[in-house]
């Protein structure tokens, strides 16, 4: 009787933790067995038999558990698996638990962080939930069969987990590529793989003549830096980022300072070097400000060894603030020209430069709007111009819609530039003031009729939209050549712009005179192509281009089942000669990603640039592109640019990649050359080969 009812105790003790449970309490025991047994004298409960035991949010499987009451502990034995509180997986032959299992030893120890990472090892510690140390370990996130060794191994002597700091650390490892040891290690460590970023070492990279291993350093949450060193024979450069967000926004810094020799024929080898380059953007109380800062010792460092190509560099600062249709923006330019003529002393800086834009609602339904624009700047050349130059523009603008769906948009406008310039005289060398003054009054109107219909009983759609634009005003002076001071002469035209009334990107320049647009826009959509096409012509008298101003623009794209594309652009003269041509095309499918442009330029001295071309010169550039995957694992890729000018090709620049990617391993390699060369300035000809190896859970 006395053991009955020390039976029943136990039942209820069972009984209460389970409805404890249940009722919200997680410090929870339940056991299920095909048997039980209770020893009275030992206080000692033995399961057998498909046992699953669950002790505050942690379960237990095994073939044999005897659990101590007294003692609070639990030897259990014969295929045993934890499923840990957050989901972790640990298996193994042999154990002794305590701490309701998030304590023990284990023999055989196997743990499973997700689907595929397995850490193994002869006998794991389990100190508590949060850390455990292993003795004489394997890691692998490879797939393992049963007659060889996985890719690639980590072999340690004492491994620790610590989920509290979410990272592996290894002592005494060796790197194992199919079971053979590779390199030797006396400490490593990673992230677990659902850690958020931590310190540590991200892939090396061999590059041309130059090997890098960046090294990661996560400060705070909110705050990162990387620094890079690429080590060659002859020379060292250290990059670095930083990457930190604030309350307000966000700033980035880039930098790098090394010590290659420049070669040329110059003596001035520049033994240190640098590149630097720093980006912040700022919002509060509706007004966006940041800047935009880059600056490098020479144009041969940057192309040589960051592969920066660009004429110069722009320094800005701004702020802005935008409030529906209306805004405010103040900002300054410094540039640093990085071209074979560059002149130190016509280095401009901007400094300020205001622009705003406010449009009045004069007939409270948006049809008649009054548009007041701002311009105002503060230009210098360190040692010929400095200018104060500001800018009043109003335009009254009408807009009809007729019953029939014509559309009518009527601008009268009248723009008003002040300058004041401060100039050296070329043939006194005197310091000379002027004031200069010029008002250009117009009056545009612009007409369009967007016609759209469904062809035959299917879902196709046509449409059509002719439009016409005219726009008359002041014509064009001799006198106003000397306004043109910052910008140049140049404007394009497009489809994108033939209707706007003025195609000069700068302040200085603006269109005069009589002209005219008109084009029309087809298009036909279909269930499984999309049709699209522009022609128009732009006409101009007493502009600032004296003659043949008359162009024709135009475009027409192709798309095809979404996996193909072609589109060709161009621009020709009165006399439909060409002045720039585009012609390409994109296909997209599941292993094939291609794309081909061909860009021809014409004319460029005229219509293009200012310096060191002619009224003949011409361009011919065919870019290429080409992604193929070989299989779910390789894939390859190809890139060239080639200059044809010549009707022979010569290839400027030109990559050649491969990707492997399987189960945990990806390897990148890729062969650049780069025949954009300058002796005079020390851009040489570059070319090699880069390796990046990814290891899954590592750095992958």
């Amino acid at each position: 009787m006395h053991y009955i009812c020390k039976l029943l105790l136990i039942f209820l003790f069972l009984f209460v933790e389970v409805f404890s449970a249940n009722g919200g309490d997680t410090n929870n025991f339940m056991m299920k067995a095909d048997e039980v047994y209770y020893n009275e004298a030992k206080e000692e409960i033995h399961a057998t038999g498909n046992i699953f035991v669950t002790m505050d949010g942690y379960n237990l499987n095994a073939k044999e558990v005897r659990y101590d009451l007294k003692q609070d502990i639990i030897f259990a034995e014969g295929n045993i698996h934890i499923t840990t509180s957050s989901g972790e997986v640990i298996q193994g032959q042999q154990a002794i638990l305590r701490d309701k299992l998030k304590a023990g030893v284990i023999s055989e120890f196997i743990i499973k962080f997700d689907k595929d990472s397995l850490l193994v090892s002869r006998l794991g510690s389990m100190l508590n939930k949060n850390r455990f140390t292993l003795e004489k370990s394997v890691f692998t996130p490879c797939k393992i069969s049963c007659d060889k060794s996985p890719i690639w191994q980590l072999k340690s002597k004492h491994t620790e987990i610590d989920y509290t700091k979410q990272n592996i650390v290894y002592k005494h490892l060796f790197f194992e590529l199919y079971g053979v040891p590779i390199i030797y290690l006396p400490y490593l460590s990673h992230p677990m793989h659902d850690a958020e970023a931590q310190s540590g070492i991200l892939v090396p990279k061999m590059k041309n003549d130059s090997f890098m291993i960046p090294a990661y350093f996560r400060v705070k949450p909110n705050l990162d830096f990387t620094i890079t060193p690429r080590i060659a024979n002859n020379y060292t450069i250290f990059n670095g980022e930083l990457r930190h967000a604030v309350e307000f926004g966000k700033y980035e810094i880039h930098g790098s300072y090394g010590n290659p020799r420049l070669k040329k024929a110059s003596k001035d080898s520049r033994p240190d070097r640098y590149y630097f380059s720093t980006h912040g953007d700022f919002s509060a109380k509706n007004l966006n400000y940041g800047f935009d800062i880059n600056r490098a010792s020479d144009k041969a460092y940057l192309t040589n060894y960051h592969e920066i190509y660009d004429s110069y560099l722009t320094s800005r600062i701004y702020a802005n603030r935008v409030n529906a249709r209306n805004y405010f923006l103040l900002q300054g330019f410094y540039f640093q020209d990085m071209r074979v003529t560059d002149l130190k002393n016509k280095i401009p800086l901007v400094l300020p430069n205001v622009q705003t834009k406010n449009i009045y609602n004069i007939a409270g339904d948006n049809a008649l709007l009054l548009n007041v624009e701002t311009n105002t700047v503060a230009y210098r050349e360190l040692d010929s111009v400095q200018l104060f130059r500001t800018s009043v523009n109003f335009d009254l603008m009408q807009n009809i819609i007729s019953r029939m769906g014509h559309v009518f948009d009527i601008s009268l406008s009248n723009r008003g530039d002040l300058y004041f310039v401060d100039f050296i005289d070329q043939n006194t060398d005197e310091q000379k003031a002027k004031s200069w003054y010029r008002n250009i009054p117009e009056i545009s109107g612009k007409w369009s009729f967007p016609l759209v219909r469904s062809v035959g009983k299917s879902s196709d759609v046509i449409k059509l939209e002719p439009t016409a634009m005219v726009t008359i005003g002041r014509k064009y002076e001799s006198r106003f050549d000397k306004f043109g001071v910052i910008d140049s002469s140049k404007n394009e035209l497009s489809e994108n712009n033939i209707f706007d009334s003025n195609r000069f990107s700068g302040i200085d320049f603006h269109e005069y005179g009589t002209r005219m647009s008109y084009g029309i826009t087809s298009s036909l959509m279909s269930e499984n192509f999309y049709i699209n096409s522009f022609l128009g012509q732009s006409i101009h008298k007493y502009n600032v281009i004296k003659k043949d101003n008359a162009d024709y623009v135009g475009n027409l794209s192709v798309d095809i089942f979404g996996n193909f594309e072609f589109f060709y652009r161009f621009r020709k003269d009165h006399n439909f000669k060409p002045i720039r041509n585009e012609t390409g095309a994109d296909i997209t499918t599941s292993k094939l990603t291609a794309s081909t442009i061909l860009t021809e330029l014409y004319s460029i001295g005229r219509y293009f640039a200012s310096e060191d071309f002619s009224e003949h010169d011409k361009i011919s550039q065919l870019d290429l592109y080409t992604s193929y995957n070989l299989t779910n694992e390789l894939s390859v890729k190809f890139s060239s640019k080639l200059d044809l000018t010549n009707h022979r090709a010569k290839t400027l620049m030109r990559t050649i990649g491969v990707t492997y990617k399987y189960d945990c391993v990806s390897i990148s390699a890729s062969v650049a050359d780069n025949f954009l060369h300058d002796i005079e300035r020390g851009i040489r000809d570059t070319g090699g080969v880069s390796i990046t190896i990814g290891l899954k859970a590592i750095n992958m």
